[in-house]
């Protein structure tokens, strides 16, 4: 009665605007209230002796479905502990779980590949980026160990997607004063998806009309997408970067979700079937991990046309959308709104990521790019011992002036005309 008396209080003193939910939460407090005063001990002791006495008789037939809601029945209810669950009738979904499928999917996709460079650790000191303070990334998020039906789990997983909104907050600022930088990095180095769909080779050269995959490099492919995460394994690189842009696909996928009254629908009755062995307490939790689930297969199939060189609408229509509950595609790629200014491309993410970079940062592990990459024909090379300069080669002309005396002929006066002066100017550091 203490704590009850204390928070009604608290609740007359709180400045929270939303009547409703006050006026609801006051009338929850008023009845449990109204319980405690009362005293019913002997009344709920016997009814709960004889609920025990009953859970002991049916504790082995919990895996029968049936059975367990005719049991259920049998719990006594009095009129101050009212039982709410639904026993009538037991929820029926035709969909199936698609959780432990969703799992699978993740471990397949997130697999890294072990044939990849690693800088190794002597020349990992000497890199530009380490002696800057800027150390590497952790490692690649663990999606691949994504359990679906355990609550922690997706917890964290929530948690760490609906964090990407701060991902955005300071991009717009940023955009015209790194843009050129950013191009220099796509236009020069190498990254997972050289060609975009449409586009011939000659697209993929870097900015001096070379093949970019024919250059001399340390890194065998993801060059870019060290630039953006600093580590020192290849495939972690690749891993990171896929796992931002998965995080970002299921923010949209699951919001897509939630919007789509057919599909919350599916996902809620679904749900609803799978909890009915604790009388639907569960629904709530099942359904947020259900929809995760089926945004996550959807996010798998954007990631695989993303790597192809495909466009990915950021928000999805109906129309757009490609799989079903289960994970099976529901229909062909949808190829109608690839130029749509709304869909983005493996390179489209790359830039996001870059312009969201610290800018020190960034230009420190283009420097290790550098420096890794010509030490692949020049060992030991260190980027500290080279200069940087312009050469300007310049000719002037001025034109004579002189008298008209007469040993000067007109040829003569013609080819004596104009002085030319060559200099050669420097600008270093």
């Amino acid at each position: 009665m203490d704590r009850i008396n204390q928070e009604s209080k608290q609740l007359e003193k709180s400045e929270d605007e939303v009547l409703e939910l006050q006026n609801s939460y006051k009338n929850s407090i008023d009845y449990i209230k109204r319980m405690v005063e009362q005293d019913n001990s002997e009344m709920l002791l016997e009814s709960f002796y004889q609920n025990i006495e009953n859970c002991n008789k049916i504790i082995n037939s919990t895996n029968k479905e049936d059975e367990l809601l005719k049991s259920l029945d049998k719990f006594s209810t009095i009129n101050i502990a009212k039982y709410t669950y639904g026993k009538e009738q037991a929820a029926y979904s035709k969909d199936e779980d698609n959780r432990e499928i969703a799992s699978k999917a993740l471990k397949v996709a997130f697999e890294i590949d072990k044939d990849f460079k690693k800088i190794p650790y002597d020349q990992l000191e000497y890199l530009p980026s380490q002696k800057s303070g800027f150390k590497e990334e952790g490692q690649a998020r663990t999606w691949d160990s994504m359990d679906f039906e355990d609550e922690s789990c997706g917890v964290d997983n929530l948690n760490y997607i609906t964090d990407k909104d701060n991902f955005f907050s300071n991009i717009v600022s940023k955009i015209s004063e790194e843009l050129f930088l950013n191009e220099y990095i796509m236009g020069t180095f190498k990254h997972g998806v050289p060609i975009l769909k449409g586009q011939t080779e000659k697209d993929a050269y870097n900015l001096r009309s070379k093949d970019k995959s024919k250059r001399t490099s340390f890194f065998r492919i993801f060059e870019v997408e060290y630039i953006i995460n600093g580590h020192r394994d290849e495939a972690v690189n690749s891993m990171l970067t896929k796992s931002e842009i998965m995080a970002i696909r299921l923010i949209a996928n699951v919001l897509h979700i939630y919007t789509d009254n057919s599909k919350s629908t599916r996902v809620t009755a679904l749900a609803a079937a799978l909890s009915s062995w604790c009388a639907g307490l569960s629904t709530p939790f099942i359904q947020t991990m259900l929809t995760l689930s089926w945004a996550t297969f959807e996010s798998l199939y954007d990631i695989n046309l993303l790597e192809k060189g495909g466009k990915v609408p950021l928000f999805k229509t109906n129309n757009q959308w490609i799989t079903d509950i289960s994970g099976a595609v529901i229909k062909k790629e949808v190829n109608k709104a690839d130029n749509d200014t709304l869909c983005l491309s493996y390179h489209d993410y790359l830039k996001i990521f870059l312009v969201a970079m610290n800018k020190d940062k960034k230009l420190s592990r283009v420097q290790d790019i550098v420096k890794l990459n010509t030490s692949v024909k020049n060992p030991g090379f260190l980027l500290n011992d080279c200069k940087v300069f312009i050469k300007a080669d310049t000719k002037v002309s001025i034109k004579n002036l002189f008298l008209a005396f007469p040993m000067f002929t007109a040829d003569t006066r013609r080819n004596i005309s104009r002085t030319y002066i060559s200099e050669s100017m420097y600008l270093g550091y």
